[in-house]
């Protein structure tokens, strides 16, 4: 998805990614390769940036402060890690109603919580459709327990991702390029 938003994307990614150990190296090598955007691990003390992705280092959930400031935060047993629900949490408590949630493929129920508190706060949630999602639990956990504000298909989410954070068009000109289904 990251190869397909513009290199001058003007906001930050942050993935929360289940995966095993040794895998978060050549992962980073991969995105890098693949994307117009920078890809970087999360470090404590890093700042979000415009055209960045910050990938969540294994064993390790990243939550994300006032002034877009990241911390890392040892797993728990109880929580599957890096956890994407300890990740909105900490977005939505900042109360900015411009953070945007993307919710795909995954097993579980991850990111149900987070969704709801997005929701909460007037903040945008994305979820994969089930149809484009080799595992759609999570997507489909966050549409019926969590919120969802729109269902895309893996192959128009960087599309959706785009639309949302362009600016608005003064003409009022419609793109009409992609449908998105509503969540619920």
């Amino acid at each position: 998805m990251s190869g397909e938003l513009p290199e001058d994307f003007p906001g930050a990614i942050v993935v929360a990614l289940h995966r095993g150990k040794g895998s978060s190296s050549r992962l980073l090598d991969v995105l890098n390769r693949v994307s117009r955007l920078r890809v970087v691990e999360a470090c404590i003390g890093g700042v979000l940036e415009p055209s960045t992705v910050v990938l969540s280092p294994v064993g390790a959930h990243v939550l994300i402060g006032s002034r877009g400031r990241i911390h890392l935060e040892a797993t728990t047993a109880k929580l599957v890690c890096p956890s994407a629900d300890r990740l909105l949490a900490s977005m939505a408590a900042s109360r900015c109603a411009e953070h945007i949630a993307v919710i795909l493929s995954g097993r579980g129920a991850d990111a149900t919580l987070g969704s709801r508190l997005f929701g909460d706060v007037g903040a945008t949630v994305i979820a994969q459709d089930e149809e484009s999602a080799l595992f759609p639990e999570m997507p489909r956990a966050a549409r019926e327990i969590g919120h969802v504000d729109f269902v895309v298909p893996l192959e128009h989410m960087a599309f959706a991702l785009a639309e949302l954070v362009a600016p608005p068009e003064v003409d009022g000109a419609d793109s009409g390029a992609v449908s998105v289904r509503r969540g619920r």
